[in-house]
């Protein structure tokens, strides 16, 4: 599931509707935009996954990349 926030209340074409940042920005200490997170469902676990542009190929590395 993707939820996107956005940080100027502006949204992307994939997702014109992003909930507002409600603090969560500064809580995972945010350093750029995009920036994508994957949370773990059960345990909660919070992983930063990319700050930034990044290729579709660093992309999948760096999920490949996350042991839970």
């Amino acid at each position: 599931k993707v939820v996107p926030v956005s940080l100027d209340g502006g949204g992307i074409p994939d997702y014109p509707h992003p909930q507002a940042d409600d603090g969560a920005a500064e809580y995972w200490q945010v350093v750029g935009v995009p920036s994508i997170y994957v949370v773990n469902h059960d345990t909660r676990n919070v992983y930063p996954v990319a700050y930034g542009m990044v290729s579709m190929q660093q992309l999948v590395n760096r999920l490949l990349m996350i042991k839970d």
